[in-house]
Formats: structure tokens, sequence, C-alpha cells
């Protein structure tokens, strides 16, 4: 089987064939990202969901930015419960920007995420996780994507990660119902 690139300045997409190894690439890098110390790069899973409306130009762009961004705050939460020693020892406005983004990314989903994302923790990642759910703050819903990705990235650096890695999968039942929207979210995005 064949894998095919498209590349950007910063972006890659790599399609091929079922069973070409798409998936398996997809768990190398997810892997590749943790280095002996911890997470050296946030992989972030991001699992496409289709607009059921055409949206185009900067409602698409709010709509899928919104699903990577709440994808990105999930992998931080869970990046945070495995590794709380990170979080606790930066500076107090990484730990309060990294919590807003958090909440703002997730809104309602908020508190099933982090109770959900508890069950792999070690017993310190769960306290922290649970003591987050016992602030009742709840920032604004993100409505500017670009200062929400310059936030993410300082918070991201600040923890000591190079970058974000942004991973989608399964994409094949989504091209076959609409290529164009999934291609327009992508060369948007």
């Amino acid at each position: 089987a064949m894998l095919s690139t498209t590349a950007s300045m910063r972006s890659m997409i790599i399609s091929g064939p079922s069973g070409a190894g798409k998936s398996a690439l997809r768990l190398i890098l997810a892997q590749r990202s943790i280095g002996p110390d911890g997470p050296e790069r946030l992989a972030v899973e991001w699992r496409f969901a289709p607009s059921f409306e055409p949206l185009h130009g900067s409602r698409l762009v709010q709509a899928y930015a919104g699903q990577v961004l709440a994808a990105c705050a999930e992998a931080l939460l869970h990046t945070i419960g495995h590794w709380p020693d990170r979080y606790l020892s930066v500076h107090g406005w990484v730990q309060e920007a990294a919590l807003d983004f958090v909440r703002s990314a997730l809104g309602a989903a908020f508190g099933r995420t982090a109770a959900r994302l508890e069950r792999d923790c070690p017993p310190e990642g769960v306290v922290l996780l649970r003591s987050f759910q016992q602030d009742v703050g709840h920032p604004p819903a993100i409505h500017h994507v670009p200062d929400a990705i310059i936030e993410l990235s300082s918070i991201v650096q600040a923890l000591g990660m190079a970058g974000v890695w942004v991973l989608a999968d399964r994409l094949e039942p989504w091209v076959s119902a609409d290529a164009d929207q999934v291609g327009e979210a992508f060369r948007t995005m």
C-alpha cells in the first residue's frame, strides 16, 4: 500500500488506502511525543466530526477550530493529570491560563472530561483534577481562535513542551460521505 503526503510550512496530511499504515503512523507519532521525562509535545487526538449544515469561510473555521481546541484542551488536561509535577512547578499565571483554556474550550463537557481522565492518572493527578472540578469558575467560550492558539502555545511552552501535534485519523467514512466539506475543512484549517 502507498501513502501520499501533502505538506505546508507546519502541516502535513498523509493519505492512503485502507491498510496502508496511517493509523500505525498516528500511534507512532503519539508515542514519540513522550520522552523519558514526559511529554515533549502535546499530542492531540482530533476526532473530526463534520457539520450537519454546509459551512464556509469564518463559520467553517470557527466550527472546526472549536473541535480542535476542545481536543487540545482534553490533551492538556490529560497531560496535567498524568504529569502533575509539571503543572505544579510552573508559575501561577501558567496554571491559571491552562485551567482557563481547558474550561473555555471544553465548556459544559469540562467536568465529565476531567472525571473520565481521572481513571488513568496517578493519585496526585486525580487529586489535582478533582480540585479543578470543585472550582466553579467558568471562563467564556473561545470566540477568537488566533488568540486561543497563541495562549495554548504559551501554555505548552511554559509546561516544557516544544509544540502541539494534532493527529486526525479514520476520516475515510467522512470523506466518502462529503469529500468537498472535509477537503474544505482541512484546507481552511
